[in-house]
């Protein structure tokens, strides 16, 4: 669900403002809401969908976390994964106080090296090796 309203977000965005305008916006989602006006009686929609909106990330990094905090516990063998999950966070939120300062840190994330080697291989290449590596060890486990 979350990813079909970030993909209808997107396209509006898209359809309001231009692929050249919504490239250099930081949030452009959040610039949609001000944009909006109907009739100049409907306007500054903002209020209602920021609530909602951090809301939606709040949830979603908090999966994320489980998720990575979980996985990170089963892979090392250590039981404990709520202090993995601490750890992970006081990491984050000092990488975030500390990049907040420094807007420079905020941009690298499209830098042409992301977009053309490390999100191909987060996307494809990674789930591509897990995926042969499970299968190798059915077999193995088939063949025992």
């Amino acid at each position: 669900m979350s990813a079909c309203w970030g993909l209808l977000a997107t396209f509006a965005m898209l359809a309001v403002t231009g692929p050249d305008m919504a490239a250099k916006l930081v949030v452009p989602v959040y610039s949609l809401t001000k944009m909006i006006s109907i009739l100049n009686f409907i306007q500054n929609i903002d209020v209602f969908y920021i609530p909602l909106w951090l809301l939606g990330a709040f949830i979603k990094l908090a999966i994320g976390l489980f998720i990575l905090s979980y996985g990170l516990a089963e892979w090392s063998g250590y039981r404990h994964w709520k202090r993995i999950a601490g750890a992970l966070t006081v990491a984050w939120l000092g990488y975030v106080l500390y990049s907040a300062q420094i807007v420079q840190l905020s941009f690298p994330f499209r830098s042409a090296w992301l977009t053309d080697v490390f999100y191909p291989a987060l996307y494809i290449a990674i789930p591509l090796l897990l995926w042969i590596v499970g299968s190798l060890r059915k077999r193995r486990q088939a063949l025992d």
